[in-house]
């Protein structure tokens, strides 16, 4: 079994409040093992800013275990997306990349100022080339 990126008393400290300890040892399994495959099993000693996006994911898991999406008591009302269990939205599997060195790759179109096969630049405007 992995080691777990993120203790329960650490994690009692970020969340402000009590949890059952083996309840949230379980979560935290699962939160790691996520993190760890976002990071492709490169969190040997994780850096500090995995630390946070691990926490975030159970106490999601925790504050709406059965991934209730909207609630309604009077005038009041909650809408979200439903979700359960341990996941990642895609800022904390960001931080997690950007944490580890693994952020994405993408291309841009570049535009130049290339000159043409019968064509020459000079001073903001195209000559032909004089034979």
């Amino acid at each position: 079994m992995p080691d777990l990126l993120l203790s329960v008393d650490e994690l009692e400290a970020r969340l402000g409040y009590d949890v059952d300890p083996q309840h949230a040892d379980a979560l935290l399994q699962d939160a790691s093992a996520l993190a760890r495959q976002i990071a492709d099993d490169d969190l040997e000693d994780p850096p500090a800013a995995v630390k946070p996006a691990v926490a975030s994911m159970v106490h999601r898991a925790l504050v709406n275990p059965l991934g209730h999406e909207s609630e309604q008591v009077g005038n009041y009302r909650y809408s979200g997306a439903k979700t359960e269990g341990i996941f990642a939205t895609s800022d904390e599997a960001k931080t997690i990349r950007r944490a580890v060195g693994k952020a994405g790759v993408g291309t841009v179109q570049m535009e130049g100022y290339l000159l043409p096969e019968t064509g020459r630049f000079k001073d903001e405007f195209w000559f032909k080339d004089q034979l």
